[in-house]
C-alpha cells in the first residue's frame, strides 16, 4: 500500500479517536455529525473495515521484508561458512610432513571437488542435431 493512502487512513483513525474521546464528547453528543452524513458508530465501523483492509494489504509487504531479512541472514551465514572452510584449507596443508598427512591432504582436496554427474533428476535432454555441412 502506498504511503499516502496509509497516512490518510491514519488521519481518519486519529480523527475518530479524538471524536470519541471524553474530552470532546460534549461537542458531539446530541449533535448531528457535520458534513459526514452518517453517525459516529457508522464511521467507526467503516474505519474498522478500512483498517482491516490496510492490514490485509500490508501482509505481502511484510512477507517480502521477512523474506529479504531471512535471505540476508542466509547470505551472511553462507559467507561465514565459506570462511571457515577456507580456514580449514589453510590448516590442512600443515599436515604434509608425513605420508599419512599427504594422503589426508589429497583426500581433503578431492572431497572439496564437486562433480556434476548429470544425474540431477528428470529426463536427460536430447542433444541438438549437428548441422549438416553445405553441399559442394
Amino acid at each position: 500500500m502506498n504511503s499516502r493512502l496509509q497516512v490518510q487512513l491514519n488521519m481518519v483513525g486519529a480523527c475518530i479517536t479524538v471524536a470519541q474521546s471524553s474530552d470532546y464528547k460534549p461537542a458531539w453528543n446530541g449533535q448531528p455529525p457535520p458534513d459526514f452524513g452518517t453517525d459516529l458508530a457508522q464511521l467507526a465501523t467503516d474505519n474498522g473495515a478500512v483498517t482491516g483492509f490496510s492490514t490485509v494489504m500490508s501482509i505481502p509487504r511484510g512477507q517480502i521484508v521477512n523474506r529479504s531479512a531471512l535471505l540476508k541472514e542466509v547470505e551472511t551465514d553462507v559467507a561465514a561458512l565459506l570462511e571457515k572452510v577456507s580456514d580449514m584449507d589453510d590448516l590442512v596443508v600443515q599436515f604434509d610432513g608425513t605420508e599419512a598427512g599427504k594422503r589426508f591432504i589429497e583426500v581433503w582436496k578431492r572431497a572439496c571437488i564437486i562433480v556434476d554427474s548429470g544425474g540431477g533428476g528428470g529426463t536427460t535432454p536430447t542433444p541438438p542435431t549437428p548441422p549438416t555441412p553445405p553441399a559442394a
